[in-house]
């Protein structure tokens, strides 16, 4: 015969206590098959009418709850500040009068509201500057902020520059019609003479854009406190991005090599663009480089040797390097040398080629490549 064993701590449990079980008769139930039955009784149906009693809402919750199922989530009443209860009209031209670039980042009820392409037009015709000698909406100090904060902006593309720019001009030559009295013939002679002061700061570029595009400048880049966003000097390097980055270039954009992180950035879309074979990219990021500095070489291997000697791409870097004020190309590279020997052994047209210019950049001060 067993003898039972008592464990101290434990007691014995009611079973008239505990809650009575009961099969279902709703056979859809998330529960199961069984459930305990609803604590809900006839007396806290009955004290939902009286004052200190439960509301029908929280009986009919607490009875959500006990059948297994999820309580009704209550909206929330979204409440807006007077600021953007504003008509969208009103709201623009605060926007414009204070040139905040902050204020759409409020609230996305505000970004909404300041998202349109009436908007963005108009942002860039008052912050990127037509011409020298017209007053300006923004304080000089202030002009270049924000165009570098625009830039940053992923809504600027190359097709709503060229829609700003088409707006101006078309403005403008409405404005020296009046002034002139032009009309008819005269009309391009008339925008002509009114831009020839300005001539092209950087040589012409076969990158996509027109003729018109390159002689009259827009946008015009602040002198002070600009700044080239990271995305326009990084690859991938599609056309979009280096037609919109050249035109910058014609407007004077600038690289700030002493106060900025900057010049590691174009640096880094410089190897990119050599990686990727695309000559013409090289061609404009080598615009905001005035010396290709002591990786000149680096880079010029980079497109011999990793790349297998893009033809194009070596022109375009041996062209900057001896535009700039200090050529640093190493002619005598045993590396470049050894490359160009194997494959003029191998019989390859590429290694005659390459050590035709290796000769000629260690004899002649300035190497002109067909």
């Amino acid at each position: 015969m067993l003898t039972p064993i008592r464990v101290r701590g434990k007691r014995k449990h009611n079973d008239s206590k505990r809650p009575r079980i009961v099969p279902i008769s709703n056979p859809k139930d998330r529960i199961g098959r069984w459930k305990i039955p609803s604590l809900m009784t006839s007396s806290a149906t009955s004290s939902a009418g009286t004052p200190g009693g439960p509301s029908s809402q929280e009986i009919s919750d607490s009875q959500r709850i006990a059948d297994g199922a999820r309580p009704r989530k209550r909206r929330r009443k979204i409440r807006i500040s007077p600021l953007e209860s504003l008509p969208p009209e009103i709201l623009q031209l605060i926007f414009f009068y204070a040139m905040n670039l902050d204020l759409p980042l409020a609230s996305p009820r505000l970004a909404s509201l300041l998202s349109s392409e009436h908007v963005y037009t108009k942002l860039c015709l008052s912050v990127f500057r037509g011409c020298w000698d017209e007053p300006q909406d923004v304080p000089g100090d202030e002009l270049g902020q924000l165009q570098s904060r625009i830039l940053e902006c992923r809504w600027l593309t190359l097709e709503l520059l060229r829609k700003c720019e088409r707006k101006y001009y078309s403005f403008l030559l409405e404005n020296k019609k009046q002034q002139l009295g032009i009309q008819g013939e005269g009309e391009q002679e008339a925008l002509d003479a009114h831009l020839s002061m300005h001539p092209p700061r950087v040589p012409w570029i076969d990158c996509g854009i027109t003729v018109d595009e390159y002689r009259y400048l827009w946008p015009i880049i602040a002198w002070e406190n600009f700044s080239l966003p990271e995305r326009l000097l990084r690859g991938p390097w599609a056309q979009e991005k280096v037609i919109l980055l050249y035109k910058l270039c014609l407007g004077g954009a600038y690289i700030d090599w002493k106060d900025s992180n900057r010049g590691e950035f174009i640096s880094q879309g410089l190897i990119e663009a050599i990686q990727e074979g695309n000559a013409t990219a090289v061609r404009v990021i080598t615009l905001l480089m005035p010396v290709l500095g002591d990786g000149a070489t680096d880079m010029l291997k980079q497109a011999v040797i990793e790349s297998d000697c893009n033809r194009e791409v070596v022109k375009a870097l041996i062209a900057a390097d001896q535009s700039s004020s200090l050529p640093c190309i190493q002619w005598g590279d045993a590396d470049l040398w050894r490359w160009a020997t194997a494959r003029r052994d191998e019989g390859v047209e590429k290694g005659f080629w390459l050590l035709d210019i290796l000769r000629r950049g260690m004899f002649e001060d300035e190497l002109h490549i067909d």
